[in-house]
């Protein structure tokens, strides 16, 4: 069997919680992802796997509970971690960068404050 933070639960955890996600319970699925992430920090997760799940965090939080500067802060950090994996990961990015622009971000501004061009 498994355990709680194996990388395969894991996965599995996540998938679950996009699903809560798009079946309406954002409170529950950020609930969700907030322990989903924690658990992949501890273990040191693919990077990519942690954006996907930072962003599902940013997703949820921002329906569930408003804006907030957690919920912000995780997608940025998603964003980041999909620019840094390059093409693999240019249309998460994409989708990320879309989302803060819609939240009220400026991803050139951010991404200009933070001193990378990239």
């Amino acid at each position: 069997m498994l355990g709680e933070d194996h990388r395969e639960t894991l996965d599995a955890r996540a998938a679950q919680a996009e699903l809560t996600r798009l079946a309406g319970d954002a409170a529950g699925a950020s609930v969700q992802y907030d322990g989903i992430i924690a658990a992949m920090e501890r273990i040191d997760a693919d990077a990519v796997e942690l954006a996907k799940a930072r962003f599902g965090y940013a997703r949820a939080a921002w329906v569930a509970r408003g804006p907030s500067d957690v919920a912000r802060r995780r997608a940025e950090e998603a964003r980041d971690a999909f620019a840094a994996d390059g093409e693999p990961s240019a249309a998460a990015r994409a989708e990320v960068e879309t989302w803060l622009l819609a939240a009220g971000g400026d991803p050139a501004r951010d991404e200009a404050r933070r001193g990378d061009a990239g």
